[in-house]
């Protein structure tokens, strides 16, 4: 899905983000210094990093980076590997934004420049301030790779298109990141998904129920929600 830069959005830059540079329109890419100045609860923080926004054929959002290697130092002084820091190392060191699926559902919707940076782009830089002055992240996170995949599921109605997309972000995760897709088909085709089996999630051994157990409720919840409205896998 292609960005859609109307005169608006063209506008807007120039007014909240000035220093930000629309460098190519078609496909969009946009560069330069993010400046923000937001809010979480009573913690305004005032920051800026530099950025780069691009389209990406295949993906429903834009990639976005940041180049000025600030989250890099954060994470070398507080001895943090990238991927804690919410980067995806196995796609060009882009932000982590949202879930997965949070991303699918935008796949056949319009969004906005303008949208996109207030909704997502200016609140993940938020978060990486707010963590180096706290040590915590403001409104929580989700385990890394497959585990934070099924873990958001938590986090959204029951509805009969989410439980649709979902499988689809599920079975798209474990192909892009080589992992046994089967592992979680099987268990959602069984009349119970046991708690007390082998976490499929990790390589601990450990009984599921007592090692990621919110994966665990996640795919329950997925299993109950697929019979619901009669979706097969």
């Amino acid at each position: 899905m292609l960005l859609n830069l109307d005169r608006e959005d063209v506008e807007f830059l120039k007014e909240r983000y000035s220093a930000l540079i629309i460098s190519q329109e078609n496909p969009l890419k946009i560069s330069g210094t993010l400046k923000f100045h937001a809010k979480f609860k009573e913690e305004v923080i005032r920051d800026n990093y530099e950025i780069e926004l691009e389209h990406v054929d295949g993906r429903v959002f834009p990639r976005v980076k940041e180049i000025g290697n600030k989250i890099a130092d954060v994470a070398r002084e507080k001895n943090k590997r990238l991927e804690d820091m919410h980067i995806n190392k196995g796609d060009a060191n882009s932000a982590c934004l949202c879930s997965p699926l949070e991303e699918k559902l935008y796949e056949k919707q319009d969004l906005s420049v303008r949208l996109f940076i207030e909704k997502y782009v200016v609140p993940f830089f938020y978060e990486q301030s707010y963590f180096r002055e706290n040590n915590v992240w403001p409104w929580g996170e989700y385990g890394h790779g497959i585990i934070g995949v099924l873990e958001s599921y938590l986090d959204y109605k029951t509805e009969e298109e989410t439980v649709r997309l979902f499988l689809q972000v599920l079975k798209e995760h474990c192909v892009k990141y080589n992992i046994n897709y089967n592992r979680y088909s099987e268990q959602l085709k069984q009349k119970t998904i046991r708690g007390r089996n082998r976490c499929p999630v990790c390589a601990s051994g450990i009984r599921w129920e007592k090692c990621h157990e919110k994966s665990l409720e996640a795919l329950r919840k997925l299993k109950k929600d697929m019979e619901i409205f009669s979706v097969e896998i």
